[in-house]
């Protein structure tokens, strides 16, 4: 199993299996004091960082001996609850980074070693601690160094020696250090195998195994929240199509944990194509997919979709008509429309939708906060937490509009407490925009009127306090009571 933590080199057994697949997720309001009940029995993983994974859920590390002793024979993502907690055990390959300027015990080993090294050309110096790694990855048996670290001369020194040492230091059999990602239409990872002859590896999420060559291929650990978001949705009886299939990120949590029929998974990497052959292989679900590689824009099929998964960062806006074609021309279908939206770094008042974007007005008898959004003259709010129902919509009223609907719940903000979060402005626009041109392409592709309604709005991760990934469903269903003007 290949996993994404970090090893220490007092750890008493190499035979015992790695521990970063243990990830209790809590919610926000709890998630300081259920570290401290952590704490106080030894429960929590203190090698790695407790990471807000979403607006809602909080991932906490936590020990062996936790899952031994309290969750003898509960499975993962399974509601449980101890001495007024709630929380869900996921297998979550969270990566762990130390950012701090303590050494931690894999540095400490490598230290040691290069001290005690008997080398005629090479001599350890104090100037040589900064220029070791304070942050890396491990999948599985193969360690990720970052490029910033080992670039002064004096290790060229040890030549092919120096990796086998730092293998060593962090329990690893394969050294691979990465660099930037190549500006390509595949958006390669740069990396440099040091140590090791191949650079397969493998990652378990939510009980899904994701096996992929890491030189060429990307994972992201991050959108853990979106595929388990996939994974409740009920999608028995249904046909998906992946516009960016990649290794199978959105692909397999559809077939494996939503249960759909059938899903077209489009890819144009050859790369990633390989790999998500695999994956279908060793989760047993090849008779579930039909694999489409080449340009998404000449392999969708049209016409064949109960839902379109786009999710593809920054923006899938260049697929959208293809996704609108996807759809089943007499059913419709709901799209998952992925995108980074960027905020506003200065404070300004202004109305989110202009004359020609839907104008919405929240449920009666909802307060009308000081900081809001203002369209006829009330406050114009979208749900963004993960319950949703069984189809990935909000349970919440519908509301029409002149030109996209959206159902908008009696919630106006995410969390509670010192977690409790304001909707942005930003993300409401960009979801409506987004519904908006859909219903025009619907429009356009079939001159028949469309009602297209933007259900649901989902925080992924955020990059930096001014960029947040977000994920839209719309719904759209074919009105044949009347005819697009």
């Amino acid at each position: 199993m290949a996993d994404a933590l970090s090893h220490s080199c007092d750890q008493q057994s190499q035979n015992i299996p790695p521990i970063s697949e243990l990830c209790v997720a809590v919610e926000p309001k709890i998630a300081f004091s259920f570290r401290q009940w952590l704490k106080l029995h030894n429960f929590e993983d203190t090698s790695r960082l407790s990471l807000r994974i979403s607006s809602t859920v909080v991932a906490v590390p936590v020990t062996r001996l936790f899952l031994n002793e309290i969750l003898k024979d509960k499975d993962y993502e399974e509601d449980c609850a101890i001495e007024g907690f709630s929380f869900k055990l996921l297998r979550a390959n969270l990566p762990f980074k130390v950012k701090n300027t303590a050494y931690s015990n894999g540095t400490m080993c490598l230290i040691k070693a290069l001290k005690s090294l008997e080398h005629s050309a090479f001599s350890w110096n104090e100037a040589l601690a900064k220029d070791l790694p304070s942050c890396w990855e491990i999948h599985g048996d193969l360690l990720m160094l970052p490029e910033s670290c080992f670039v002064m001369k004096d290790w060229e020194a040890l030549g092919g020696e120096l990796w086998p040492i730092v293998a060593s230091a962090f329990r690893s059999s394969r050294v691979a250090k990465r660099g930037h990602i190549v500006n390509n239409d595949f958006r390669s990872p740069l990396v440099t195998l040091l140590l090791g002859s191949n650079s397969w590896v493998e990652h378990v999420d939510n009980r899904i195994r994701y096996r992929y060559d890491i030189a060429k291929c990307m994972f992201s650990s991050g959108n853990i929240t979106e595929k388990i978001r996939i994974g409740h949705f009920k999608c028995a009886g249904e046909t998906v199509v992946d516009l960016f299939a990649g290794i199978g990120y959105f692909t397999l949590p559809y077939l494996v944990h939503a249960n759909a029929s059938l899903v077209y998974a489009c890819e144009w990497n050859p790369d990633a194509v390989e790999a998500l052959k695999i994956n279908l292989a060793l989760n047993g679900v090849t008779s579930r997919c039909i694999v489409l590689e080449g340009d998404n824009q000449k392999t969708c099929p049209k016409r064949v979709a109960d839902r379109v998964n786009l999710g593809l960062i920054p923006s899938s806006e260049g697929s959208w008509e293809v996704a609108c074609a996807a759809l089943k021309l007499d059913t419709g279908g709901i799209l998952h429309v992925h995108g980074n939206v960027t905020g506003k770094v200065h404070k300004k008042k202004h109305n989110v939708f202009d004359s020609s974007v839907s104008t919405v007005c929240s449920p009666a008898g909802t307060a009308e906060p000081k900081e809001s959004i203002h369209s006829c003259n009330r406050l114009l709010l979208l749900n963004t937490s993960s319950e949703t129902t069984d189809n990935g919509c909000s349970n919440s009223e519908e509301l029409t509009a002149n030109n996209v609907h959206t159902e908008i719940p009696n919630q106006t903000h995410l969390g509670e407490g010192k977690s409790k979060k304001r909707l942005k402005p930003e993300w409401t626009e960009w979801a409506f925009n987004a519904g908006r041109r859909m219903k025009e392409i619907l429009q356009n592709q079939t001159l028949r009127d469309w009602l297209v309604t933007v259900v649901h709005i989902e925080h992924v991760k955020s990059y930096a306090p001014h960029i947040d990934h977000l994920v839209v469903d719309i719904r759209c269903l074919p009105n044949s009571q009347h005819s697009a003007r």
